[in-house]
């Protein structure tokens, strides 16, 4: 799991570094419920608009660090009042190549400490396997 949290968190690098920064606007915050048999999950979600090659672009929503866990509804909004409330500026990065395609870069993807606990985690269980053995 972590392999999986490192390479979207790589992925969001590369995609910050190669792309064209613009300066956009949140236009929009939404929390996506999602139940199951035995708790319910939440997602958070911006909409933005930013410029690019003297044109406005819309893009959203977009889905803000999808590895973090948030309890309650609640939580979940006061996270995006705190970080995303409606017209913060924001830095994106979109695809000169194709200026419609955009990315929050860094901003949507997991924290880089995620995907290393993980990673720990796997390697202290496999060496305690080995040790009972």
């Amino acid at each position: 799991m972590g392999l999986f949290f490192l390479n979207d968190f790589r992925l969001a690098l590369e995609t910050q570094k190669r792309w064209t920064p613009a300066t956009g606007r949140v236009t929009e915050t939404k929390v996506v419920s999602r139940w199951g048999r035995h708790n319910t999950t939440y997602s958070t979600f911006v909409s933005y608009d930013y410029s690019a090659n003297e044109s406005i672009h819309s893009s959203g929503p977009q889905q803000l660090n999808k590895y973090k866990f948030y309890f309650t509804e609640s939580g979940a909004y006061a996270y995006l009042q705190e970080n995303y409330p409606q017209g913060k500026s924001l830095d994106t990065y979109y695809n000169p190549a194709n200026p419609s395609q955009s990315s929050l870069g860094l901003a949507g993807a997991p924290y880089v400490a995620l995907p290393i606990v993980f990673i720990l985690f796997a390697f202290g269980v496999f060496y305690l396997g080995i040790q009972e053995k």
